[in-house]
């Protein structure tokens, strides 16, 4: 402990103490203690930065007791070999002091060996099975994208086209250039010869490769079956399933090892594993010929049967590939280029042959039942009503519409109602669905949502967003990163002690033109409170659709005009409110710092995170302030990875920090606690790079995911007006289409790049510090300059 917490005079004394106490004992605990405390010497002198006599003392050591001198037990000697073997490997990695292959022969995989001989799994086997999943990987990616090796492969190609070249010269030559001869064979053998050793040379490269992706591939398997510490490798493992989805071998081990690993594992990754799926036939006598397909399948059938609330809406929603596109015109011309007929013939044969297993069928046939109600909900139109009766007012739902003939769905928990993953998979103990309430409202928007209320077994009211005409899966997948992330930032001692964390709601998508949302209760846009806030505390104030005109009316001219009128027409003459909103909804002076505290961090932790993530259209709608915590809630996800920076006016701003954010938090605005916690979030996300660049490492290969903005999804934002227009267009944003996969790939990489930019402090090509980092993004954020460029609907007076 006192080591781990850097107080290295007080270990070293302990080990002194320890030393002394076990002088002259001379049993086997004595022994065994001995050992420890050796192997303690050596993490101390690591820890104290004495690298080479920390790995000269491990050496010594194992030599030890490798040989037995110590007399141990054979059981003990092979616990604290493994452990030692394990450690000396990845400290020699981290050093490279060696070759690669001696590392992983002599070390990594010397004490993965002794674990496999000796029957060691549960003691020390995971850590071990870890460390040489991960080394090999490391040096499977560095081949990967090994310069040298694309030069070697480049020149490789440039003579063997010499030497086809100088065959077909001399199988073209006539019998007068016969005298010539010798010197275009002598030229061949040399080219015959570099070529041969070259293509011996790049095989061995590509047969280390294999060998190097393998051995990652399975003993990052090994440490998932045995250890539960390492469940964040999942990631890691799946991306290289899906970087190398055609290579049998890679496919075997994971039809090998998958069924002895516990499929919540591999729950975080439903969106991304049922998306790879894909069949020519629904008919579930049909017979699977690819290895990839196979193991896929049977691991998903796995996943639904022993979690079925946890995958039923990703498979459900893959066999509605092609439901809900009539209900837009917009569509009907494009169906068949937008339906991808494989994938819901493989979501149906999954779904068909779940049924036909007693335990799981009831869920699986309530489930649908309760989708179907769903979409057919949010294919409504509601576009030829009278807008301002239907948002005032309660609608009934129709006597034959199929959501309100649902209730007591004893299978079904309520879907908006988190679930957690049950290790045992037995889910008998939750909140199903009761009943739906008989009417549902509309609220603002494009696409005219409708909010519906559903009664819990438990007996409370559980509100429920349903979308039509919007694809809900970008949303449901970056709400799958931020959940990480707020994993990330929860496990850090220093964020854990800041209450730092990211708010997430459960998003469903249920077809590619529909989905349903929790609705975040006890919460408000913060333009819903800003915009009357700021009639009612400076009346005298310009008022915030003169402010928009203002801006819409210099929206063309040049950036110097832009921030003319935005610094000395609006800003003097539209001051900041929001500090009210603590005041009105918290009297106690004790529960007013702490929420403005809480609001405070919340705007800091999300702010960084959504930078990383490139996190756009952070207009005042999509923003929402939890009443009761003061925490930020940010929706609507669907514009990640720097899109907002591709729009016609683009979002030049890293995330909202307009005046109003500042004000509320006090009189030390953007210093003190936000620029702290600033700090420490980014601090965390660059700490964890490795993980987070591995989850969106997996993005990349998911076939739905979009990297790109969509043209129609770029109008629907250009075009929105932050206050909800009712200028419905039904359609808008309804569906992303996906280019080619390697063009989808390109895209995928180069947003991934630069989020590994991000996270190593690189802006404008220059690389900073952590607080020059933070410093920089405060500046941009809120810098007026850049604020009187954005789009007017973006708000950035508000």
């Amino acid at each position: 402990m006192a080591r781990k917490a850097k107080q290295f005079q007080l270990a070293a004394n302990a080990i002194a103490q320890h030393k002394f106490i076990l002088r002259d004992r001379k049993d086997d605990f004595a022994d065994r203690c001995h050992v420890k405390i050796s192997l303690e010497e050596c993490k101390l002198l690591w820890a104290q930065k004495e690298h080479s006599t920390a790995i000269d003392s491990l050496q010594e050591l194992i030599d030890s007791v490798s040989t037995n001198s110590l007399n141990l037990a054979k059981e003990v000697m092979n616990q604290e070999i493994v452990d030692m073997l394990r450690r000396a490997g990845k400290w020699m990695a981290s050093l490279r002091v060696d070759q690669p292959q001696n590392i992983m022969d002599k070390y990594l995989k010397k004490a993965v060996d002794y674990i496999e001989v000796q029957s060691l799994y549960d003691s020390v086997g995971g850590r071990a099975f870890f460390d040489l999943a991960k080394y090999v990987d490391e040096q499977y990616q560095a081949m990967l994208n090994s310069q040298a090796f694309a030069t070697s492969q480049a020149l490789f190609k440039h003579k063997e086209k010499e030497l086809e070249a100088c065959q077909a010269a001399l199988s073209k030559m006539s019998s007068k250039e016969k005298s010539s001869q010798p010197m275009y064979l002598v030229q061949m053998r040399k080219l015959q010869v570099q070529v041969d050793m070259d293509r011996q040379k790049i095989q061995r490269a590509l047969n280390d490769r294999l060998e190097y992706l393998l051995l990652a591939i399975e003993h990052y398997l090994k440490c998932l079956v045995y250890d539960d510490q390492f469940d964040m490798s999942i990631f890691r493992l799946c991306s290289l399933w899906f970087q190398n989805a055609a290579q049998i071998d890679a496919n075997s081990l994971i039809a090998k090892y998958t069924p002895r690993l516990q499929t919540r594992k591999f729950i975080p990754l439903i969106y991304q594993l049922a998306a790879r799926i894909s069949c020519d036939s629904r008919e579930l006598r049909y017979i699977e010929q690819d290895p990839f397909q196979i193991a896929l399948n049977k691991l998903i059938e796995r996943m639904a049967i022993d979690h079925p609330h946890h995958t039923c809406y990703q498979l459900f929603a893959l066999r509605h590939g092609n439901v809900g596109l009539s209900h837009s015109k917009r569509y009907r011309k494009l169906d068949a280029s937008t339906i991808d007929e494989k994938k819901i013939n493989a979501a149906t044969r999954i779904l068909e042959k779940l049924k036909t297993i007693p335990s799981v069928r009831e869920k699986y046939v309530s489930t649908e039942k309760l989708c179907y109600g769903y979409i057919e909900l949010a294919g409504i139109d509601l576009s030829s009503l009278d807008k301002k009766k239907i948002y005032n007012s309660q609608i009934s739902f129709d006597r034959n519409s199929k959501i309100s003939a649902l209730k007591n769905l004893v299978h079904v928990p309520v879907p908006t109602r988190n679930l957690p993953v049950n290790p045992d998979c037995v889910y008998s103990d939750f909140v199903y669905i009761s009943e739906f309430l008989p009417k549902y409202s509309v609220v603002g928007g494009i696409n005219m949502p409708k909010v519906i209320e559903c009664r819990g077994s438990d007996g409370q009211l559980y509100k429920q967003l349903v979308k039509g005409n919007d694809d809900l899966r970008q949303d449901a997948v970056m709400e799958q990163v931020f959940t990480i992330v707020d994993h990330m930032l929860r496990k850090n001692k220093s964020t854990r002690k800041r209450n730092l964390g990211v708010r997430t709601y459960i998003v469903i998508p249920l077809s590619p033109v529909s989905g349903l949302l929790e609705w975040v209760k006890d919460t408000i846009p913060i333009g819903n409170y800003l915009q009357p806030a700021h009639a009612a505390y400076h009346p005298e104030d310009l008022k915030y659709n003169v402010c928009r005109k203002v801006m819409m009316e210099e929206l063309e001219p040049d950036a110097k005009s832009k921030y003319q009128v935005f610094s000395k027409k609006i800003i003097p003459r539209f001051r900041p409110v929001f500090r009210h909103f603590f005041h009105e909804n918290f009297h106690d002076a004790k529960i007013w710092f702490e929420r403005r505290l809480a609001y405070t961090r919340s705007v800091a932790s999300t702010s960084m995170t959504g930078y990383i993530l490139g996190l756009g259209d952070r207009h005042a709608q999509n923003i929402l302030i939890d009443k009761n915590t003061a925490e930020l809630i940010h929706i609507d996800l669907g514009i990640a990875f720097d899109q907002g920076k591709m729009l016609k006016y683009p979002e030049l701003v890293p995330f909202r920090l307009t005046r109003d954010i500042v004000d509320a938090m006090g009189c030390t605005g953007i210093e003190g606690v936000f620029r702290r916690c600033c700090e420490e979030t980014l601090n965390v996300l660059r700490n964890e790079s490795t993980a987070l660049l591995t989850i969106l490492e997996v993005l990349k290969y998911d076939p739905l995911y979009n990297w790109s903005l969509s043209p129609l999804k770029a109008k629907k934002i250009e075009h929105r007006d932050s206050t909800q227009s009712q200028d419905s267009d039904p359609g808008i944003g309804a569906f992303t289409f996906r280019k080619n996969e390697e063009e989808g790939n390109k895209e995928a990489e180069r947003a991934i790049f630069r989020v590994k930019e991000k996270l190593t402090g690189v802006e404008e090509g220059t690389s900073l510090s952590l607080s020059g980092q933070v410093a920089y993004l405060i500046s941009s954020a809120s810098n007026p300059e850049l604020l009187c460029q954005l789009y007017p609907g973006w708000s950035p007076f508000l």
